[in-house]
């Protein structure tokens, strides 16, 4: 637990950055304490004292110090390619529309730019000639690279090059031709558009009581050794200082708000929980480890656990597999549904680490009716971790008249457009009002749709992150097969559903960002969005016997 100092230290340290306290000296309870300050230029805002001697401050001026940083020309870093701007450029990640040197409009953002995307048209006309492997050679090795692959299969599948400056990368030669270059080299690149001065950057850790010990900088991604105002000894880049509010690792490991959250309420139940190990399943990091659950828990941040930011498809996948492989069970949460469903996946974390306090009842003490589908929607929305579905049959159990468990189901496959099956239905939903731990209404709410509605084979799935399907098998359910991890879109900070931006209805959604050449995700690319992996789902069968 966090030292509590006294409140007159912590009004004494704001008025010496000319903060003003707005708040009452009782409501500092402990540093985690949210207490309502002004800043200089006159923000209100809420601060934790933790955070401020980690180095935080008004959040409104500092996305306004970073913005006013990192301005770039941008038309003049586009006419070196040819390329004019043709709307405006507002800052890294907002798309603007653009000409290329071939007269084709498109839609990109900075950050795509700096990645090596370029225009869509020219992409698609070359995609359509046919390539031998020595063209493939021949092409990368004018600039320098050399090609490590042994067989060209086509522009889709993955090329291994070695680029001038030796790092090695991996590829599809579409991404090439679009200009997409080494990543390791692209990054420094980046870094060096947005070089500041030293003495900037020693003023930037001289203001937080830090003595900048290297004698050079050379870009925001160098490692910069630093002595903390207690002695400390460790280095920091300076885009994570800037940006991260990154401070001494010795003074306090630095985790995000989310993970710092999970931990704490884990923390009280499980006294060998701790944080950031790198030595179960080496060199990788895992967040949370509670060994005497053999449980590990991911907090994945969307931006930072993208595509964008180097997370493959198979990342992960690849950490729940390594996990499973020692003895533990991992568990990945995403960013949004610990923000947008706090209260509902605090409940999920309790209940399958053993320790929820739910109230108990028996399903034999519950009614299942059929309800309609506004009812059925309401609830999933409430204590589903997916929210609502299309489902057609909508099942309630009810407990002295309060709806405590849903459960749906869509004839065939018909939630992912399939064609409609006769006595073949899926399975979509299943939860319970986490208030209440429901024993045995899975079983009862089954064995009414089987009742009324004869159905020859059911199918389901279970989402890896969370679940090991444990519940199906309890069922009578078979393991089928686990599919591959599937992608979501983050749009406005949620994970949207690759089905909602199939390549038909993208048209309507992208305007004239829309390219009918292009495939789905190229056009989601293009137009700025970015996406992220899951784990993949356990499909389930039930052969059901009449």
């Amino acid at each position: 637990m966090s030292k509590r100092l006294d409140v007159n230290k912590i009004i004494e340290d704001l008025k010496k950055e000319n903060y003003t306290p707005l708040f009452k000296p009782e409501d500092y309870v402990s540093n985690k304490s949210k207490l309502h300050v002004m800043c200089p230029e006159g923000h209100d805002w809420l601060l934790k004292y933790n955070g401020w001697n980690l180095g935080y401050r008004c959040p409104i001026c500092s996305r306004a110090r970073i913005a006013n940083e990192q301005k770039i020309d941008i038309d003049s870093i586009l006419a070196v390619e040819g390329y004019k701007r043709l709307s405006e450029y507002k800052n890294r990640t907002t798309p603007f529309r653009v000409l290329c040197n071939n007269n084709h409009e498109f839609s990109t953002t900075y950050n795509e730019w700096a990645k090596g995307t370029r225009c869509y048209v020219c992409k698609y006309n070359r995609s359509t000639r046919n390539y031998t492997y020595i063209d493939i050679k021949r092409e990368v090795e004018k600039e320098g690279y050399k090609l490590l692959s042994t067989e060209f299969i086509n522009t889709k599948e993955p090329l291994t090059l070695l680029c001038p400056n030796g790092h090695e990368w991996t590829t599809i030669y579409n991404r090439w031709q679009t200009g997409v270059r080494c990543k390791k080299c692209a990054v420094k690149k980046v870094g060096q558009e947005h070089k500041h001065s030293f003495e900037f950057v020693k003023s930037q850790f001289e203001k937080d009581g830090y003595e900048l010990l290297s004698t050079e900088y050379n870009s925001q991604l160098d490692k910069l050794q630093y002595k903390c105002p207690k002695g400390h000894i460790g280095t920091v880049r300076f885009n994570d200082w800037m940006h991260s509010g990154t401070r001494c690792n010795h003074c306090a490991h630095h985790v995000s708000v989310g993970e710092s959250e999970v931990y704490n309420l884990l923390k009280p139940f499980f006294s060998d929980a701790y944080q950031s190990d790198r030595t179960l399943i080496s060199p990788r990091e895992l967040d949370i480890v509670i060994p005497s659950k053999k449980i590990v828990i991911e907090y994945c941040g969307l931006y930072w656990h993208s595509e964008a930011n180097g997370k493959s498809s198979s990342y992960h996948l690849e950490k729940l597999e390594a996990c499973n492989k020692i003895g533990y069970r991992l568990i990945t949460i995403f960013e949004d549904e610990w923000v947008y469903k706090n209260d509902l996946v605090k409940a999920m974390l309790l209940n399958k680490l053993g320790v929820s306090q739910a109230t108990k009842i028996h399903g034999r003490k519950c009614e299942v009716k059929e309800i309609e589908a506004s009812v059925k929607n309401n609830f999933l929305d409430q204590f589903h971790v997916q929210g609502k579905d299309i489902a057609q049959i909508s099942l309630g159990a009810f407990y002295n008249n309060e709806l405590v468990s849903v459960m749906t189901f869509s004839s065939s496959n018909i939630a992912h457009g399939k064609k409609v099956e006769e006595g073949v239905y899926e399975l979509n939903r299943f939860c319970s009002n986490p208030v209440y731990q429901v024993t045995g209404i899975s079983g009862k709410l089954l064995s009414y749709f089987i009742k009324h509605y004869n159905p020859r084979f059911i199918s389901s799935y279970s989402d890896r992150r969370w679940s090991e399907g444990d519940l199906y098998d309890k069922l009578g359910f078979k393991f089928m097969h686990n599919s591959q991890p599937n992608y979501w879109y983050i749009v406005e900070g949620k994970r949207k559903h690759r089905y909602n931006y199939r390549k038909n209805v993208l048209a309507k959604k992208l305007g004239s960002g829309f390219n009918e050449k292009l495939t789905e995700k190229d056009n989601m690319i293009l137009n700025g969005y970015e996406f992220v992996y899951d784990c993949g789902n356990s499909k389930w069968g039930m052969e059901v016997s009449n």
